[in-house]
C-alpha cells in the first residue's frame, strides 16, 4: 500500500514517465539482462556517468574525426592516421520522421571503426534535438558549459520557443549480422545539430555497418517512424600490426592460465587482447577473486598502468568459461619487443601475479 501511496504522489508532482525516457531506461535494464557476463572495472563503473558528460562537456574546438576522438587517442595519433579518415562515404539511409542522420567521417583502422555522425532536425523550426545522454531539466547549453544544472533547461526552451523536444542518438549498431552497442566519443552542438563521434569493434578486410536510428518526441509514444537505419561499407587500414606472446602461462598467485595475449597495433590506437581461465586446480579464495573479476593493467616502462583508450572497458564471459579482455591504448611510435602485465581483483585491489611476455610477430611464429 505504502508503495502504491508513493507513486501516486510521484505521478501528481511530476505528471507521467515521458515515453522516450522509459524506452531509453527500458534498453538500458535490457542492456545488463542480455549481456550479464560483461563487467565494467569497479573504479571505472562509478565515473563513467560523469565522465562521459564532463569529458565531453566543453565545446571543441575543431570538428575533424580525429580530433574529437578522446584525449589519449587524440595525444598519441601518428602521421598516417589522417591517411585513413574517409569522406563522402556512400551510404543508404531509411530516415525517422523528425531527424536526418549522415556520416560524415569515418576510418577502420582494423580493429575499431571510428565515425562522426551528423544529425539535423527535419525541420528546424518544429524541432530540437537533444542528445543521448540529457534530460529534458538538464541545462540546454550544458555541453558547452559543463553545468547541467544551471541555466534555461532543455525543456524549458522548447516550451519557449514552441518546439518539439526530440532525442537522437544510436540504439545499436549491426556489423556481419552481429549487433554491437556503441561506444560514444565525443557529443556537441553545432547550432541546431548534433554531432556524434562514436566506435565499434569489427574484423575483416571490409565491413558493412547498419546504424539503428532513433529520432523520438520525449513526451510521445516510440513508433515505426521514429525509427530508421543507416548503411555504409569502409575497408580495413594496411597499416594494422600483430605481435603475439607464446602462451599457453600458468599465473599461480592468481591460479589462472593465460591462453591468448596479442597486441594490435594501428596509426589510431593499440590494442591488447587477452584470454585466460581459471585452473582445474584453483583454490577456492582464487575462485571468488575470478567471479570478482581479474583484470589487468599493461604497465609502463616506469611501472605505471597505461591510459585506457576507451572509456567502455568489460570482461567478456567465453563459452569454455573463461573470459576475454580486450583494451586499447594510445598509438605506439615503435613496434612492441615485450609487454609486463600486472593482474589484480577488479573488486578488492588485490595485486597478483607480474608477468613479462616476450612479443613477436605473429606472421613470424
Amino acid at each position: 500500500m505504502e508503495g502504491k501511496h508513493m507513486k501516486a504522489l510521484w505521478r501528481e508532482a511530476c505528471g507521467p514517465t515521458p515515453p522516450g525516457f522509459a524506452h531509453r531506461m527500458k534498453n538500458a535494464v535490457m542492456a545488463q539482462t542480455q549481456h550479464p557476463a560483461r563487467r565494467l572495472r569497479p573504479a571505472l563503473a562509478i565515473a563513467l556517468g560523469a565522465t562521459l558528460l564532463l569529458g565531453s562537456a566543453f565545446a571543441l574546438e575543431r570538428l575533424g574525426l580525429l580530433d574529437t576522438l578522446n584525449q589519449t587517442l587524440r595525444g598519441s595519433l601518428l602521421p598516417q592516421a589522417q591517411e585513413l579518415v574517409k569522406t563522402d562515404i556512400p551510404q543508404e539511409a531509411k530516415q525517422p520522421e523528425l531527424a536526418h542522420f549522415q556520416i560524415e567521417e569515418a576510418l577502420y583502422d582494423g580493429h575499431q571503426v571510428y565515425m562522426t555522425l551528423r544529425v539535423k532536425p527535419a525541420d528546424p523550426h518544429k524541432t530540437l534535438l537533444m542528445d543521448r545522454n540529457a534530460m529534458p531539466a538538464w541545462a540546454a547549453d550544458y555541453r558547452q558549459t559543463g553545468d547541467e544544472m544551471t541555466g534555461q533547461s532543455f525543456a524549458e526552451k522548447a516550451l519557449a520557443t514552441k518546439q518539439n523536444l526530440v532525442q537522437a542518438w544510436i540504439e545499436e549498431i549491426s556489423l556481419s549480422g552481429e549487433t554491437h552497442f556503441v561506444s560514444s566519443q565525443a557529443s556537441r552542438y553545432e547550432e541546431d545539430s548534433l554531432l556524434y563521434t562514436l566506435s565499434a569493434p569489427a574484423q575483416g578486410d571490409e565491413v558493412t555497418l547498419r546504424l539503428h536510428l532513433l529520432a523520438t518526441d520525449i513526451y510521445q509514444p516510440i513508433d515505426e517512424d521514429a525509427k530508421g537505419t543507416l548503411d555504409f561499407s569502409i575497408k580495413k587500414s594496411p597499416h594494422i600490426k600483430t605481435f603475439a606472446a607464446t602462451p599457453p602461462l600458468d599465473l599461480p598467485l592468481a591460479g589462472i592460465t593465460l591462453s591468448l595475449c596479442e597486441v594490435e597495433t594501428t596509426p589510431i590506437a593499440s590494442y591488447l587482447s587477452l584470454r585466460y581461465a581459471l585452473k582445474e586446480n584453483a583454490t577456492p579464495l582464487q575462485a571468488v577473486n575470478f567471479s570478482d573479476g581479474l583484470w589487468a593493467d599493461w604497465l609502463d616502462d616506469t611501472g605505471h598502468p597505461r591510459e585506457n583508450g576507451e572509456f567502455e572497458l568489460g570482461l567478456e564471459t567465453q563459452a569454455s568459461g573463461g573470459v576475454a579482455l580486450v583494451q586499447s591504448f594510445g598509438a605506439m611510435k615503435e613496434a612492441p619487443e615485450d609487454i609486463t602485465l600486472s593482474f589484480y581483483n577488479g573488486m578488492t585491489k588485490e595485486r597478483f601475479d607480474q608477468v613479462t611476455l616476450a612479443l613477436s610477430p605473429k606472421e613470424d611464429q
